[in-house]
């Protein structure tokens, strides 16, 4: 298994270096241990997700049997109609052309929802006005508690300005998103309990160009979530993560504050439609993060914060970060959220990518690989929001 192997390559590598916050390292040599070359990572981790999308796609109980529906151009209200026609384990086929949605379609069973090239989906749902807590967000699509829901191929855009959420998904296990377009949403994906979610090849728009500083994607909670192969840009942060055991292998990100938080989001502020609360209740812990890309951030492409413990980024590329390619923090007090602890015992891994800027404020850091560490003297860690 994946994790076991992990385990042992942050086993040699605590006795190749020491720990952060020291001088400068000298490159460790990949003949002298394998487990630093991020495509033995990278092979694994494909190897894993392609398990779990035959999983997903091979589940017997979707048959030639169940029903087909197909949703034509120009319908107006009509994928609610369609899903609930199909039935569970049924199909939903969403021809080219726009289709336009007033509110929430709300999934509640298995279903696959595809759609032909050129299909749209045009949702009439807004980003809310935040005037308190919890803010309820809409969602074009929210699958709530539907197993091995697929939705694939269809593209979403809001009918005017700065959409809701693209699709939520809570209290639903082994969902799979893939080939999906978003623009323009105050977030593409929303996640909360939401176990061996699948999410691949999505590409994600966001509104900064219209003065909305918001999160591409949020997983909040659910273990083992796979990102792959995904690209998000134009939000003031990208990806932000939470909960145990997951993959983020193959990403892309561009533009704003953050490419990729490690982090943990508390209860009480967000809310999903029905004014389902959604926040973590741990940090992100145990993700394997190998082969993403980030280009242009203005703080930090990867920041590693809050409690964030154990995770693996190895053979992860950052271009033109304004501040720093990786930010491991400490104890942050804040006035709005109380005391965000520091990352702990995070494995960074260079593979083979040189003199990236690395800020190291947390607790048992191990750095391998050839990298520019930031001198804490003249750049101290922060300690508060302010």
């Amino acid at each position: 298994m994946l994790t076991k192997r992990i385990l042992w390559a942050v086993g040699i590598a605590l006795t190749l270096t020491f720990m952060a916050c020291q001088q400068e390292q000298a490159p460790v040599s990949e003949s002298e241990n394998l487990e630093t070359d991020p495509e033995v990572y990278l092979a694994e981790a494909e190897s894993e997700i392609a398990e779990a999308e035959a999983e997903i796609l091979n589940n017997p109980n979707y048959s030639n049997e169940k029903s087909v529906v197909t949703l034509p151009a120009g319908s107006v209200d009509g994928l609610q109609a369609a899903i609930a026609q199909a039935g569970p384990w049924g199909k939903v086929i969403v021809q080219s052309g726009m289709h336009y949605e007033s509110g929430t379609v709300t999934v509640t069973h298995p279903v696959r929802i595809i759609g032909k090239k050129g299909a749209v989906i045009q949702s009439a749902t807004q980003n809310p006005e935040i005037t308190g807590f919890p803010a309820e967000f809409p969602a074009a699509l929210f699958i709530n508690g539907a197993d091995f829901v697929q939705v694939r191929n269809l593209e979403f855009v809001p009918a005017s300005g700065v959409g809701g959420v693209g699709i939520s998904v809570l209290n639903s296990d082994r969902v799979y998103l893939r080939g999906n377009t978003f623009t323009d949403f105050y977030s593409g994906i929303w996640s909360q309990d939401a176990d061996h979610l699948l999410i691949t090849r999505n590409v994600i728009e966001g509104p900064l160009d219209k003065g909305v500083f918001s999160t591409g994607l949020y997983h909040f909670s659910g273990e083992r979530a796979k990102l792959f192969r995904n690209e998000i840009r134009d939000f003031e942060t990208c990806f932000f993560v939470c909960e145990e055991n997951g993959l983020m292998v193959g990403n892309e990100t561009q533009g704003g504050n953050y490419g990729y938080i490690f982090c943990k989001w508390p209860d009480g502020f967000f809310a999903m439609p029905g004014n389902n609360i959604v926040g973590a209740q741990i940090p992100a812990i145990d993700w394997i993060t190998v082969g993403n890309d980030g280009d242009s951030h203005a703080l930090a492409t990867y920041l590693i914060t809050d409690g964030a413990e154990d995770n693996l980024l190895v053979g992860n590329g950052s271009s033109n970060a304004a501040s720093y390619d990786f930010d491991f923090t400490g104890d942050i007090q804040s006035d709005f959220l109380g005391l965000r602890p520091a990352a702990v015992s995070n494995t960074y891994i260079a593979g083979g990518i040189q003199n990236q800027i690395v800020k190291d404020c947390g607790i048992g850091t191990t750095l391998i690989g050839n990298y520019s560490l930031v001198d804490l003297a003249l750049d101290p860690c922060r300690t508060t929001d302010d």
